[in-house]
Order: C-alpha cells, then structure tokens, then sequence
C-alpha cells in the first residue's frame, strides 16, 4: 500500500465564516477581496465545511480569476482538508480544466494522496471528466524541472563534490611525489653506501 504524501505542513487558521466560502464558490471576488480587506486570512478555513479554504471553493467551481487571485495574495497550493483533498483535487473532481492548468503552472502538487490513496488524476477519472484527466497525464509526462532551491542546492553540491576531488587529487599527487623523494633517497644511499 502507498503510504500518505501529504503537503508540508503549514499552519491555516480558523474562521473561515461560510458566507464567505460561499462567496469564493459563487466567484464573488468583491465580497472576497472586501473579508480580506478586513483582516480575513487567505489560508483560512471553514469549520463548519470540512476545513475548506477559499482557494478551494473557488478552484472547485472554476472560478479561474479568484483562483489567480488568492494565489497573488500567497494562498497555499497544497493545504489539505481532514480526507486529504486540496484545491487541485476539487478541481479536479468537478472537470474545472482551465483551472487545474492555472493550479498546476502555479506549482500545485499532482502527486499528493487524498486519505483513501486516491490522486487527483484518479479524481478526475473517476468523475468521468476526461479533459481533465489528460491534462493531468500530460503534466505527469512532463520532465520535472528543478526548482531555484533544488538547482542552488544541486550546484552547491556540484561544488562541494569537486572541492572534495581536487582536494583528494592534491593528497594523492602529494603522497606520489613524497614516495618518489623516499625512493630517490634510498637509491642514492645505496649509491653511497655501495
């Protein structure tokens, strides 16, 4: 069985009321915009609605420019409710095509599992929304690109790696060029000696 990958944590605050959740699943950006304004946390969620956040109202009934706008405000791609879902998968579920594009060139995480192993791929399948599901296996196919963290962090061991040859290489040149005195030594005192 394929154990759970779930997103990094990151703590949502509560209070999320749910009129405004419904706000963000109406794509009623005003109302939105005007609860934040007032102090309202992107990331917050709705108890009274399975944890739900406003990125995942909006991304579950395809409201693209709210999508895009909460993600302009910092809201977190891949939260997770209790059951593992996240925006991506809501989505997903509901064949919200253009905005599963949108969340995934934002960096949202395909490969996430929702608590019963189910991938946002196979939500997609299993709700028959079939344009969804191929663009979700393309963007599997895709060759993955190193973010700027993975590519400092692959340079930096590039770095070390060569600094730790070079360093190794001089140890050796060292070793061969003292043998090499040793063995010029001994043979001149045999010389003298003979």
């Amino acid at each position: 069985a394929a154990s759970k990958r779930t997103a990094p944590p990151r703590p949502a605050t509560a209070g999320l009321p749910k009129a405004i959740l419904d706000a963000a699943g109406r794509g009623d950006e005003r109302e939105v915009v005007a609860w934040l304004a007032q102090g309202g946390q992107v990331d917050a969620r709705c108890a009274e609605f399975h944890s739900f956040t406003l990125l995942m109202a909006a991304a579950g009934r395809g409201h693209t420019q709210l999508v895009r706008l909460l993600l302009q405000r910092k809201a977190t791609l891949d939260l997770q409710i209790d059951a593992g879902g996240t925006a991506l998968m809501a989505a997903a579920g509901r064949g919200q095509t253009v905005t599963v594009q949108v969340l995934l060139e934002a960096g949202a995480d395909a490969s996430l599992l929702s608590d019963k192993g189910g991938t946002v791929l196979q939500w997609a399948e299993y709700s028959k929304h079939d344009a969804t599901a191929s663009l979700l296996r393309r963007h599997a196919a895709r060759p993955k690109t190193a973010t700027a963290e993975e590519a400092a962090a692959a340079a930096a061991a590039a770095s070390a790696a060569a600094a730790a040859a070079e360093k190794a290489a001089d140890e050796l040149l060292a070793e061969e060029e003292a043998e090499a005195e040793d063995t010029g030594k001994t043979k001149a005192g045999k010389k003298n000696n003979g």
